[in-house]
């Protein structure tokens, strides 16, 4: 067959054609375009598209159905696929949306016109990440000052876990239960107990497992500390120096506190103590009647209610006899009226 070539002609056998369709082809290749896939994320590979032309159909055929999956505008599930390119560029781009294992270990070929590249995507040769929140099962339990958290979770690779407690970072080991072959999955085991700190009635933890460089979080909980344990509730208090003895190493000092009390329970203990280097002193040791207080402050209330009760019933009842007594005048008036417009008429 005739060939027009840099303007000469040239004879081409079948076998140079194929030779150049070889050529052509081998440039063609595809590649995992995400750096890292993470399992439930979108991955994109992406085709070179070397030797196609602007009017080419471009394609991606394969996946677990070796089927046709997009084609230029078109897509066969466009919920799992999507095919995008950019005019201006050769290349060309296959989304798999929510990435799972299924995606995995099948072959993809991209193609445009007659050239087509076809290659394995394996699971064991790309960067990919199982995160640790997918398949999460966890009880958090708090008793007796403690909160104890127990965990269970599938992750690829291994994670580093932490745990976040007033602002303090503590690192946790995770226990290997099986370890899942073919598939790169651990199954793991977080088992944790934090000690509480009741200064104050409100504090944030938070368990989160960093895996590579992707930062996961598990856990994010307010702890209501005062709940349920008043009775344990440390409040710091500040001392003032009254004077301090020269020659003597002695301070005299002052101590004001006003605890606003909560009427929950009727008895309620209250303590005062003071730490001295590692020595503790107990000041005060008093059990707190609330209910007492709580009849007094009734008692006061109602015998107020009666007393306003009382005034107020008073007042209606003066009212309604001026009312009566001015109504009792108007109407003597009226008589005594009629009784001289008589005697004048008489007259």
């Amino acid at each position: 067959m005739d060939w027009n070539y840099h303007g000469k002609k040239k004879h081409l056998q079948s076998d140079d054609f194929y030779g150049y369709f070889i050529v052509s082809q081998s440039l063609l290749r595809w590649d995992i375009k995400t750096t890292t896939v993470i399992y439930g994320h979108d991955a994109t590979l992406s085709c070179n598209g070397i030797g196609c032309k602007p009017i080419s159909i471009r394609k991606w055929i394969g996946g677990p159905t070796s089927d046709v999956l997009c084609f230029n505008n078109y897509s066969s599930n466009p919920a799992k696929y999507q095919l995008m390119y950019n005019e201006t560029k050769p290349s060309f781009d296959l989304m798999i949306k929510s990435f799972n294992f299924t995606d995995t270990n099948c072959t993809y070929t991209c193609a445009c016109g007659f050239f087509q590249y076809t290659h394995m995507l394996n699971l064991n040769e790309i960067d990919f990440v199982y995160p640790p929140d997918k398949d999460l099962n966890s009880k958090i339990k708090q008793e007796d000052g403690k909160l104890h958290i127990d965990m269970s979770m599938k992750v690829y690779p291994l994670p580093n876990c932490t745990i976040v407690y007033k602002k303090t970072v503590l690192p946790v080991e995770t226990i290997i239960v099986k370890e899942e072959v073919g598939i790169k999955l651990y199954e793991l085991k977080l088992e944790y107990t934090l000690s509480l700190d009741y200064t104050n009635c409100r504090e944030n933890v938070s368990i989160s497992c960093k895996v590579r460089s992707f930062e996961f979080p598990l856990l994010q909980q307010e702890l209501d500390l005062c709940k349920g344990n008043k009775s344990k509730t440390v409040l710091p208090v500040e001392t003032i120096i009254v004077k301090e003895e020269v020659g003597i190493k002695l301070y005299e000092l002052k101590l004001e506190y006003t605890l606003s009390l909560d009427y929950t329970n009727c008895r309620e203990n209250v303590s005062i103590s003071c730490k001295v280097r590692s020595f503790e002193f107990p000041l005060l040791q008093q059990e707190l009647d609330l209910c007492k207080d709580a009849k007094l402050y009734t008692f006061i209330w109602i015998l107020l209610g009666v007393v306003c009760g009382s005034l107020i019933l008073l007042l209606v009842i003066n009212v309604k006899r001026r009312r009566k007594r001015g109504q009792e005048t108007k109407r003597k008036r009226r008589e005594q009226n009629t009784e001289q417009r008589l005697m004048s008429v008489l007259r």
